[in-house]
């Protein structure tokens, strides 16, 4: 059991994961001018794309059924502003056929050092190495936060949004 105190933070939205939503979704709210806090468990983010070396970012093209088509990209936004970081770091090969549609193969690491870019340049704060122990809640219906274990302590994250990705 850990007698330390409990220490305590309080923003706007509290992210407990840093795979490729928590990331999305961090960066995308703190540019809104939120105040946010991405908890992730390893010392990195990146999830299944860098933990799980997944290797692939698929899900931005059309899928066909021809094999003479080229690719034709259907998704923007967030998911194209990484994939074009990626490119830019030299960390992500051009679209590869892949069944129907096609995927880029990337770098696990430029992966990680790009959301940590990203991460930074949007002012999220990130708490790496902390575990959820358990959810703040007040009476049955609404979240507050998570509680945490941190190599520091334990720690709660009190949040008007809670956001698990």
């Amino acid at each position: 059991m850990d007698v330390r105190s409990r220490s305590r933070i309080d923003t706007d939205i509290v992210v407990t994961g840093g795979g490729a939503a928590g990331v999305a979704v961090a960066v995308t709210a703190a540019r809104a001018g939120l105040r946010v806090t991405l908890v992730e468990r390893y010392g990195f983010c990146g999830g299944g794309a860098v933990a799980g070396l997944s290797g692939t970012v698929c899900g931005l093209y059309e899928a066909t059924d021809s094999r003479a088509a080229q690719p034709r990209q259907v998704v923007f936004g967030f998911a194209d502003e990484f994939v074009r970081a990626l490119d830019a770091r030299g960390g992500l090969t051009g679209p590869l056929p892949y069944g129907k549609t096609w995927t880029r193969v990337h770098d696990p690491i430029i992966w990680r050092e790009t959301a940590d870019g990203l991460l930074r340049d949007a002012g999220v704060e990130v708490i790496y190495h902390a575990t959820v122990t358990g959810v703040l809640c007040e009476g049955e219906e609404r979240i507050e936060g998570v509680m945490l274990w941190t190599k520091q302590g334990p720690l709660d994250v009190r949040a008007a949004v809670t956001i698990d990705a």
